[in-house]
This record gives structure tokens, sequence and C-alpha cells, in this order.
């Protein structure tokens, strides 16, 4: 029998994989039987007073932070940042450390590999987009970051997934639909900036990732 397809799952700017395997506890549920899921870390730690993630910037941000700590020990982590924790499109320029990260995510596929597909939030959507080599990608509020890279298009199959009053991610989202082609399709939630939780809304997740997985096996037979 074939191994089951790993899906590698890049957690969002100021989370880790710990507190992102949490936040999809429903979905990774729903496919438990069909899929196996590596959570890896950003590698990159944020110092909350100097990424703006403490109270003095947002009292919400406590609230994250707490949830953070009390569902990880890794703490704060990123695909890449801006020393100076403005992250305002005109600040782009000013982002560091992605090619840190994408020598770091080639080791973790090399080592808890074969990797098969990705799943994306915020800026692990962001960073996944830039994976492209892979049959099939989910991401879930997505930038176009680093837009030159996009430029060739992105030839796999992917599912866009977007909450209807996201604060975050607006036309972004849409532009990279329109660069994915023929094979993206848009699920759009009632929701915001988050991951969906409502029944149908993942039932549709998981029927694009079973679709994958039945494409999967009858190219397998073919073989």
């Amino acid at each position: 029998m074939a191994p089951r397809p790993r899906i590698l799952c890049l957690h969002g700017w100021s989370a880790n994989g710990a507190v992102h395997a949490q936040q999809l506890r429903k979905l990774t549920t729903l496919l438990s039987g069909t899929c196996d899921f590596i959570f890896p870390d950003g590698p990159h730690v944020l110092d909350p007073v100097a990424q703006r993630l403490d109270a003095s910037a947002d009292p919400a941000n406590k609230t994250w932070i707490d949830y953070v700590a009390a569902n990880s020990t890794e703490g704060p982590r990123a695909w890449w940042y801006a020393p100076d924790g403005l992250y305002g499109s005109e600040y782009w320029e000013n982002f560091v450390g992605i090619e840190d990260s994408m020598a770091y995510i080639g080791k973790v596929m090399r080592d808890q590999g074969p990797v098969h597909a990705i799943w994306g939030f915020s800026q692990g959507a962001c960073f996944a987009s830039l994976l492209r080599e892979f049959f099939f990608s989910a991401f879930k509020a997505g930038f176009r970051k680093y837009a030159e890279l996009y430029e060739p298009g992105i030839a796999v199959p992917t599912l866009h997934i977007m909450g209807t009053t996201d604060p975050v991610v607006k036309g972004e989202g849409q532009a990279l639909v329109r660069v994915c082609g023929e094979g993206a399709r848009l699920l759009v939630f009632a929701g915001a900036h988050g991951i969906p939780r409502k029944e149908e809304d993942l039932a549709k997740i998981v029927e694009f990732v079973r679709e994958y997985v039945r494409a999967r096996e009858r190219s397998r037979v073919r073989l």
C-alpha cells in the first residue's frame, strides 16, 4: 500500500507549528484517515516588543501572545520579519529572513518528506505560494510577497480560502488567485482572518484534498 500523502502546514506570522496544529484540529481530524501532516516552526523567533506584538502597541496582542505561550513552548515565530516592526506594504523591501526560511524548509522536506502538498495560513500562505513545484496547495489568506517570483505563474491545483470580513488580506488574495490560473479554486467563507470552522466550509476543503488523493491513486495505477 502506498504511503499516505503528507501535507506541509505553514503557520502564520507570530504563531508556530504547535499553535497552528491547534488551529487546524478540526480539519486534520476530518482528514486523519487520508493524510499525514507536518507542522514545522518558522526559523525566526520574534521579539514581541521589537515586532510590536506587546500590549503597548495593541491590547489585543497580549491575548494572542498569551495564547501562543499557553499552547506551545516555541514562542512566536515567522518565515520572515521586518526588523523595525513595520509591516505596511510600503515597507516590504525591509523584510529579512526569507532566504534562511527557504533553506530551512528544504531541510524539513528532506528530513520529514516526501511532501506531497502544502497548506499555508497568512504569512505561511504567502510562503507556500513560493514553493510552486508541488502538486497542489491550499492558501489561506495569502499576500503577494516577492511579486516577481509569481510572474511565471503557479501551475498546480490550488484552493484559496478567504474570509468575507478579513481586514488583513484583501486585494492581494484575489490577485494570487489570478496568478494561479485555471487550476485555482476559491472558497469564500463568512469570517475574518482565521480558519473556517463551519462544517460546510470544512467539507469543501476536505473534498479538495480527497480529490487530489484520488487523482494521485489513479496516476499510480496507470504507472
